[in-house]
């Protein structure tokens, strides 16, 4: 390990490179962070660097990484340091977060809603999901802060406890005796979060627009290729 230290206002650049499957199409994407150390800026660019064809059977099969990895990787890099404290960690937050959620949840906590809760948050951290969580509860925090309508929650994800928790769903999972594993299966192999928000029309705008300022340029395009999607629907 190297003892050099490290200068404050020096950049730091990472770059991923992966193939990445979108809508039955291969891509080769590059996602690069730049961080300023010692300092909150940060900035996130996605790159398309080349499309490609599918390789027939006859060719060796490509490696492909999808964009939950991404976005572990880039908050392992410090991409949500503006929401995290220095010594805190991603799972270490979203655990926190839950934590305060479900009290503020349930006046009368039982065993059952804790299993709950671990077992969930285990899957996720297993999935590397725990940043893709924690940034969709932070720009869900804004617009509600904003007073935008949101839905409850569609699709599966209301079935999670931690979506409950953390305030991205408004529907109480095991009162409505609702599966966590119909959304996330820990024996299932997963490409993407596959989840839509969604909001009242005028919103999506200003939501995409805090999102590049406080990730980085890139944030929203990286979202959308992991299956984070915001829709206006809401009336």
């Amino acid at each position: 390990m190297s003892d050099k230290k490290i200068i404050e206002g020096t950049t730091r650049t990472t770059v991923f490179s992966n193939e990445y499957k979108s809508d039955g199409n291969y891509k080769m994407y590059e996602v690069t962070t730049k961080k300023v150390l010692g300092t909150a800026e940060k900035t996130v660019r996605i790159t398309e660097v080349s499309p490609f064809e599918h390789p027939t059977p006859i060719v060796k099969p490509i490696l492909t990484c999808y964009p939950d990895a991404f976005l572990s990787d880039l908050s392992n890099e410090g991409l949500l340091n503006g929401m995290m404290s220095k010594n805190d960690t991603v799972t270490g937050l979203l655990s926190t977060l839950c934590g305060r959620g479900l009290i503020e949840r349930y006046s009368n906590i039982l065993p059952l809603h804790r299993e709950r809760l671990a077992r969930e948050m285990g899957i996720i951290n297993q999935k590397g999901f725990a940043g893709g969580f924690l940034i969709i509860h932070d720009f869900i925090k804004f617009a509600r802060a904003k007073n935008f309508r949101i839905s409850p929650g569609c699709r599966a994800l209301p079935g999670s406890l931690v979506a409950y928790c953390l305030g991205i769903t408004g529907v109480d999972p095991l009162k409505e005796d609702l599966l966590f594993e119909r959304y996330l299966n820990a024996e299932e192999e997963t490409h993407s979060y596959g989840i839509r928000i969604d909001i009242e029309k005028g919103a999506k705008d200003l939501i995409l627009e805090y999102l590049s300022k406080k990730y980085g340029e890139g944030m929203p395009k990286l979202l959308e290729m992991a299956g984070i999607r915001i829709k206006e629907s809401v009336e």
